[in-house]
């Protein structure tokens, strides 16, 4: 299964060389077979896909197996492995301080937390809550997403792309309140997938079912 994936990798880049690209991933989904997004042996800027290294214009490359690659920056992102968080306000009694923050936090250089907005619709308040083994008193917002450019190009700024991270998240036309768990391009890959899967089941109980028929007659 790694070897599929670096070979589909390989197939990608190759199709989008010279192309001004920004590649979003998933760490949760990626991470086990693209080895470089783990967090024990990413490098910033050393893009590793099998045997070859990819550096942004600019850099040195040693030839052999590494290679310089403009145009293309990449963003990797991480759902549910985040920090529980909350806001407070101090001026309302102790039970109802707990509230919701929104917008880019940015933790270190390279990595941010994209936190999604609450729709104007929910009103319901966030209270005080035991979650989880050893917590007391957490309010757990699961908007959260830790996001890092871990391939960008010399001058960028990590945080420009971050930007356009958070606000696809709110690019969604059929939900205009609130901000969907991926970027859009994302979210409408994941669900087209979904589709074509729930199709194909369906497809193939159809012929399986038509098989039967056949030897029945």
């Amino acid at each position: 299964k790694q070897d599929r994936s670096v070979e589909f990798l390989s197939r990608l880049i190759e199709l989008i060389e010279g192309v001004p690209t920004i590649l979003f991933v998933s760490a949760n989904t990626w991470r086990n077979n693209w080895k470089w997004l783990q967090d024990s042996k990413i490098r910033f800027d050393q893009m590793e896909i099998g045997n070859t290294t990819f550096f942004p214009a600019g850099m040195p490359a040693t030839g052999g197996s590494t290679r310089i690659f403009p145009n293309l920056r990449v963003v990797r992102f991480r759902e549910n492995e985040v920090p529980s968080y909350l806001t407070l306000d101090l001026s309302k009694p102790k039970q109802d301080q707990a509230g919701h923050g929104h917008g880019i936090m940015q933790v270190s250089d390279r990595i941010f937390y994209s936190i999604a907005s609450k729709p104007d619709s929910y009103q319901k308040p966030y209270r005080f809550s035991r979650v989880g083994e050893g917590r007391s008193k957490d309010a757990r917002i699961s908007a959260l997403l830790e996001v890092t450019p871990v391939f960008v190009q010399k001058g960028d700024d990590p945080f420009e792309l971050v930007k356009i991270f958070h606000f696809l998240r709110a690019a969604s036309s059929h939900w205009k309140e609130g901000m969907i768990n991926q970027p859009l391009p994302c979210h409408l890959a994941e669900r087209m997938l979904d589709n074509y899967l729930c199709m194909r089941s369906l497809l193939d109980v159809e012929q399986t079912q038509e098989k039967t028929d056949e030897a029945e007659l």
